[in-house]
C-alpha cells in the first residue's frame, strides 16, 4: 500500500471512529499530532522542543537503542520538563521477525522493580529505595 493511500485509509478511519465525539479527540486533534510527531521524528534526536508543551509525545526505541538505558531516560527527562500533556509514552519496537512471547511466569511487581531499579542511574542509595517500595507493597498486600 503507498504510504498516500495508508494516510487516506487512516484520516478515513479516524473520522469515522469519531464521529460525533465532544471530547476533543477527533480528526483535527489526530492530524495534530500525527503532524507534530513527524517534525519530532525528522529531527530525532534533535527534536523541536518546542513543539513538546502540551502535546502527547510517543517516543519509539528501535532494537539497536535497547541498550541505552542510561541515554534514553536522560533524553525522556528532558522531554518531561517540557511539560508534554501526558507522561511521555515509550514504545520498545521488536524487531521484525523477532518473537514477541514474553515468558511472565516470572514477573511480578517486585521484580519488575528490582530489574528497574538496577537499571536507574542515580546517587540515591538504592537499598533504602528498595526498602521503601517493600514497605509500601507489603503495606497494601496486608490490606487486601
Amino acid at each position: 500500500m503507498r504510504n498516500e493511500t495508508l494516510i487516506d485509509t487512516t484520516i478515513s478511519y479516524i473520522k469515522a471512529l469519531f464521529a460525533g465525539s465532544s471530547d476533543g479527540h477527533d480528526l483535527d486533534h489526530s492530524l495534530r499530532v500525527y503532524k507534530n510527531a513527524l517534525a519530532i521524528a525528522s529531527n530525532y534526536p534533535e527534536a523541536d522542543m518546542d513543539r513538546i508543551a502540551g502535546n502527547v509525545v510517543d517516543l519509539v526505541i528501535p532494537p539497536e537503542y535497547f541498550d541505552q538505558t542510561k541515554k534514553i531516560e536522560t533524553y525522556v527527562q528532558k522531554l518531561e520538563k517540557l511539560k508534554p500533556a501526558y507522561p511521555v509514552n515509550i514504545d520498545y519496537q521488536i524487531a521484525e521477525g523477532e518473537d514477541a512471547d514474553i515468558d511472565t511466569g516470572d514477573l511480578n511487581l517486585v521484580t519488575l522493580f528490582s530489574n528497574y531499579l538496577e537499571q536507574y542511574d542515580t546517587n540515591v542509595d538504592k537499598q533504602k529505595i528498595y526498602d521503601g517500595f517493600m514497605d509500601l507493597y507489603n503495606t497494601y498486600k496486608e490490606q487486601a
